[in-house]
């Protein structure tokens, strides 16, 4: 089996997802904020080499080079910042540089044909990571989808929920509830 975690941030869903791909299988994880990924390689030194593979660069719609942005709290950096400050859920540390990639790129450079599971939690990004795997969720390589989001991250990129939700059901993906704060809906409220 193998497992994508977009949005590693110190990697507890990683790890835990080692435990269950078996010994053949691979966890192949991702983050974009330095900080957390310095705290990332820490967690994932534990795990006999192999099962967990992590990538320092930033999950996107195409690959290249993006400004991101880095929170005081590492965990809500993003590659944008809402347009509207009174909406900004997160104090700027710093602007810097980062790689990103798609995932339909990353597929192709390792030559990967399945995924059982994708997770994405990467700050509003998460429709434009999607934009960047129509290939793959096209082709039916991804099994099923595991994804946060917020309302005020999504809008940061100028995307909203029922977009999401209308992608994934594109792709054949049933959504099957949203959860959002405290609350857990199901995604027909749209």
């Amino acid at each position: 089996d193998i497992v994508f975690d977009v949005g590693a941030s110190v990697g507890h869903f990683s790890c835990l997802a080692a435990k269950y791909v078996g010994g053949d299988g691979r966890v192949y994880t991702f983050e974009a904020n330095l900080k957390s990924y310095e705290k990332l390689e820490k967690s994932v030194a534990g795990f006999p080499m192999g099962p967990i593979r992590i990538y320092n660069v930033a999950v996107w719609s195409s690959s290249g080079d993006m400004p991101f942005y880095v929170a005081e709290n590492s965990g809500w950096s993003s590659l944008r910042q809402h347009p509207d400050p009174a909406k900004q859920s997160f104090n700027l540390k710093e602007v810097i540089q980062v790689k990103a990639i798609s995932l339909d790129d990353f597929f192709e450079s390792e030559n990967i044909k399945q995924v059982r599971m994708l997770k994405l939690d990467i700050e509003g990004g998460e429709s434009d990571a999607l934009i960047g795997s129509r290939k793959i969720l096209a082709g039916n390589s991804v099994n099923s989808i595991f994804m946060e989001y917020s309302t005020r991250g999504l809008e940061a990129f100028d995307r909203r929920g029922a977009e999401t939700h209308k992608m994934l059901m594109d792709f054949g993906f049933i959504p099957v509830l949203m959860v959002e704060s405290d609350k857990i809906r199901p995604f027909d409220v749209f």
